[in-house]
């Protein structure tokens, strides 16, 4: 209720069918998300290989290629090398390659297909075994092995490669703390910036292994 106006009610407003917004209407959305006028509590598609507003949900960096002149076929084990930083101990970077459909293509018009998605934490960086803590602030490079595909992105498709630093809810939330993620209270939960560095010195990229027609 704002002051002076006893008249208003707060709304609670549920928007149904966020996998099916276009670029341009999800780009419209974003600002009013970042403004808290709408908050995310879960928003899921029932197809899971289609990716909904992951750019909405975590603001992620997203790259996307022009649309494609020719068909491009993927065939094999797929890398991301980041380089980046967090003003935390500890942080997730989730790496996904996307097949975007174009514009005007009937009942999938638009869609963005993840055909990839592999997530590293931060402290994991350096092997499984043991969790070290990031230096806050300090740029290190971040390999990140997406597995293995064989995908063929069609003629007027689109690549799309988004990074970003939650998965919730598929992927358990990072207190960002270096505390335990199944162990974490709602006291170990930080707020942290990640910024993804790009320039000759940190060359961050994707490896795909494509096969030549």
């Amino acid at each position: 209720m704002y002051a002076g106006v006893p008249s208003t009610v707060p709304t609670i407003v549920f928007v149904d069918e966020v996998h099916r917004f276009n670029k341009a209407q999800q780009d419209a959305f974003l600002p009013h998300v970042e403004s808290g006028l709408f908050s995310f509590i879960g928003a899921t598609t029932e197809n899971p290989s289609f990716e909904v507003n992951s750019a909405l949900l975590s603001r992620a960096a997203v790259h996307v290629l022009e649309p494609l002149e020719a068909d491009v076929t993927v065939a094999g084990k797929v890398k991301a090398r980041l380089f980046a930083s967090t003003t935390a101990k500890d942080c997730d970077f989730i790496v996904k390659l996307i097949d975007v459909f174009p514009e005007g293509g009937g009942e999938l018009s638009g869609y963005q297909m993840m055909v990839l998605g592999e997530v590293l934490p931060a402290r994991f960086r350096q092997g499984p075994e043991v969790a070290r803590p990031v230096t806050p602030g300090k740029v290190d490079a971040y390999e990140i092995d997406m597995r293995s595909c064989d995908h063929r992105f069609l003629k007027g498709h689109r690549i799309m490669v988004q990074v970003q630093s939650t998965w919730f809810p598929l992927i358990e939330r990072n207190p960002q703390s270096l505390v335990d993620p199944f162990k974490a209270t709602e006291a170990d939960m930080r707020k942290a910036t990640q910024r993804i560095a790009r320039s000759p010195r940190f060359p961050t990229h994707i490896e795909l292994p494509v096969i030549p027609d």
